[in-house]
């Protein structure tokens, strides 16, 4: 029953984990998502992310060993990036062997990749459609179409322009499966609200409505009253969404006003339940 979030990471976040630096609101979000209790996390990318990675930190490291040399500008090592100028094959190997070794780490010790996603020969078209109706360049049409066919619940980027191109395209396209896109502080709130909503919604496209909210537990009596704002019957399956993880169970009795009742359509009741929750979780019933 438990639902993961897939996030789809972008070439910047990758970037960012290479670099390593403390304070990135990249690495933070990847700790969060190692570490989060409920809901877990799925970290994904493609291929195509990987390599473009590789990439751009290759030309990185070059223009920082340049732009220390005697008589280097910056300029003039965004220039030299097209050939690898002035520098000894020796050393570009050794720079490339230690971003793979970065990509590696971050695939199989931190655990940031879930997945590969690599297209087949014919999705490639899909790019090209992509690309016609957008404002984006071709290499985000391809992450995009990556993200797309992973069926992620969010597209995470550093790059604001990034997202907002690619939120005009996701609805210019009507893609029929939700995926959101969003910076890395949009997921750090500091009670994860958002994870939690799209968590949320998850469980609602997937068990049934939303029946009422927690508003109250008495752990002596394992007994939690219910804010009902939708029909409940004695005998219906619930489940409760908390931080700690859902849990279900069937309702067997419901007290109304002090009454045991058989059926509620709105108001305050109380139930009991197999386990402790907490205030203001979210109470789904299942629906046949």
């Amino acid at each position: 029953m438990e639902t993961n979030l897939r996030l789809f990471l972008d070439t910047n976040i990758l970037l960012d984990l290479v670099d390593g630096y403390e304070g990135n609101c990249s690495k933070e979000l990847i700790d969060v998502a190692v570490n989060l209790d409920y809901p877990k996390i799925s970290l994904l990318t493609s291929e195509f992310v990987l390599q473009e990675a590789f990439e751009v930190a290759k030309q990185n490291r070059y223009i920082g060993t340049m732009v220390a040399q005697p008589g280097w500008s910056f300029k003039r090592a965004h220039r030299g990036i097209r050939n690898f100028d002035k520098i000894d094959i020796g050393d570009l190997a050794s720079q490339g062997q230690e971003i793979q070794n970065d990509l590696n780490r971050i695939m199989e010790e931190i655990l940031v990749v879930d997945k590969l996603f690599a297209a087949s020969a014919e999705d490639y078209d899909y790019v090209g459609f992509l690309q016609a109706r957008s404002r984006i360049t071709h290499k985000d049409a391809v992450i995009l179409r990556d993200a797309l066919i992973s069926e992620s619940h969010f597209f995470v980027t550093c790059d604001s322009a990034i997202k907002k191109g690619m939120l005009e395209l996701i609805s210019e396209i009507q893609w029929n499966k939700e995926i959101n896109v969003v910076v890395p502080d949009e997921l750090l709130t500091p009670d994860k609200q958002h994870i939690r909503q799209q968590v949320l919604g998850e469980h609602l496209r997937t068990f049934g409505p939303q029946v009422g909210t927690i508003l109250n537990f008495y752990r002596d009596c394992s007994v939690a009253q219910l804010e009902v704002c939708e029909p409940l019957v004695n005998g219906d399956s619930l489940i409760i969404l908390q931080e700690t993880g859902p849990f279900e169970f069937r309702v067997d009795g419901m007290r109304l006003n002090g009454e045991e009742v058989d059926r509620v359509d709105t108001g305050n009741v109380t139930v009991k339940t197999p386990q402790a929750t907490s205030r203001g979780a979210a109470v789904l019933k299942m629906e046949d």
